[in-house]
């Protein structure tokens, strides 16, 4: 998990969340569905396969270009 209170005075652009693999719930998920961050995130949340921190393969330049790209859409959308 992470600590939601520190996520909020820290302010970020934009809140990234990997996917797990197993699809399966975690604690994670408990702090990253906290009604503040779904409020003020809400529009400029990415989740991403955890595979692009663990996998160097050919599908890694495909993930990061997708993610430049959802980057991209959030911040044309003007969302604060």
């Amino acid at each position: 998990g992470f600590d939601v209170e520190k996520v909020l005075r820290l302010a970020p652009e934009v809140l990234m969340r990997g996917a797990a693999y197993t699809g399966k719930p975690a604690l994670r998920d408990v702090a990253a569905h906290h009604p503040a961050l779904r409020q003020r995130y809400a529009g400029r949340t990415l989740t991403y396969p955890e595979g692009v921190y663990g996998c160097g393969g050919p599908q890694a330049s495909r993930w990061a270009r997708d993610l430049a790209r959802s980057l991209q859409d959030i911040r044309a959308t003007g969302v604060p």
